[in-house]
């Protein structure tokens, strides 16, 4: 079997972020068939320029044409599918697998040309894979999709998140760790950092993004920006080594598009318990009751939230980090990631 890979996300080393999860799909299918019968088509660097945005997708759809008609693949995988939808139309004797991650499934929602186009080609799929129960009943509900749905974890946490032996912290450091966009959120935590009455509090923000000035002058604003760590972006290699200066991690992203969060996972994974906001059912895979904590949607119930586990014993913290710990294991590469595309080899038309 020949597979070709289509994406418009795919990480190198100038942008290490760029659809990490994409990597591991190409990977486990390289695993899974042998290197000689896996082809990529991707883009690797983001574009800030509109016109180059342009030429960087004329060449991808290029490369899938070319891959088409001359490589002619038995399967085509497509990450992102929204992007690709009007090259549905040029498949003929491949079959296809559609797997949305996120912003990719509302953008396809939002416009009725492309779902008229995804709805016409629908015979061509093999099966649709998204990274959560929530995001399956999405594709169900609001997409209206009546074939094979499969659940599969986007990505695993490898071996470079992992405990410190001894996860000792000198004060309180609150962490956040993404992109600086609204949805993410940070503005609620800063606000929430300005309410707690604990005096060695810190928070630690990685990441950079469009919203950190409006963040940064909200620190100002309201006096807290001694407490404040702007770290910036670091590679995901060196991710760890943050997290380890966590005493605990913040996730409060209100993006409905939040489809599954592997950042919260590579908390766990480094041995981090987390606080998450109710309304994020994506990260409800690899997040209960016993590994974390939810607050009710605001900065107040957050500080109410960091005030509760600040006041936990060690003993209390120490049974949240192992809880944690077990559950990102069931997130291993051959489990997750491997076992997803042995899920989709399995599925019979």
């Amino acid at each position: 079997m020949k597979l070709s890979l289509w994406s418009n996300l795919f990480p190198s080393p100038r942008a290490p972020f760029y659809g990490t999860f994409v990597k591991g799909a190409y990977e486990a299918w390289c695993k899974e068939l042998g290197e000689e019968a896996v082809r990529k088509c991707v883009i690797d660097v983001p574009e800030k320029s509109y016109l180059k945005k342009i030429f960087r997708y004329i060449s991808l759809y290029s490369q899938c044409i070319r891959d088409l008609f001359c490589w002619r693949p038995d399967l085509v995988e497509i990450h992102y599918p929204f992007f690709f939808v009007p090259l549905f139309f040029l498949i003929r004797k491949s079959e296809l697998v559609l797997r949305f991650h996120g912003s990719d499934l509302e953008k396809l929602l939002s416009s009725k040309l492309f779902l008229w186009a995804f709805n016409f080609n629908v015979r061509k799929f093999r099966c649709v894979v998204v990274p959560s129960c929530y995001y399956r009943d999405r594709v169900v509900g609001e997409l209206g999709y009546k074939g094979v749905v499969l659940v599969v974890a986007p990505d695993s946490v490898s071996d470079i998140f992992y405990p410190k032996e001894e996860h000792a912290v000198s004060g309180f450091i609150v962490g956040v760790v993404g992109r600086l966009e609204k949805e993410k959120n940070v503005q609620e935590v800063i606000e929430a950092i300005s309410l707690l009455d604990i005096p060695d509090v810190k928070l630690l923000v990685v990441g950079d993004g469009p919203f950190k000035d409006a963040l940064m002058a909200q620190a100002a604003r309201l006096g807290v920006n001694d407490k404040i760590d702007w770290v910036g972006l670091v590679s995901r290699d060196s991710l760890v080594e943050y997290f380890h200066r966590m005493s605990v991690f913040v996730f409060p992203s209100t993006r409905t598009a939040e489809s599954f969060g592997l950042v919260g996972l590579e908390a766990l994974a480094s041995g981090v318990p987390v606080i998450a906001r109710e309304s994020l059912l994506g990260a409800r895979e690899y997040l209960n009751d016993r590994n974390s904590i939810f607050y009710r949607n605001s900065s107040s119930s957050l500080k109410e939230s960091l005030e509760f586990f600040y006041g936990l014993s060690e003993g209390e913290k120490k049974e949240m980090m192992a809880e944690g710990l077990s559950s990102a294991s069931m997130f291993n590469f051959d489990d997750a990631v491997l076992g997803g595309i042995k899920r989709i080899m399995s599925v019979e038309r």
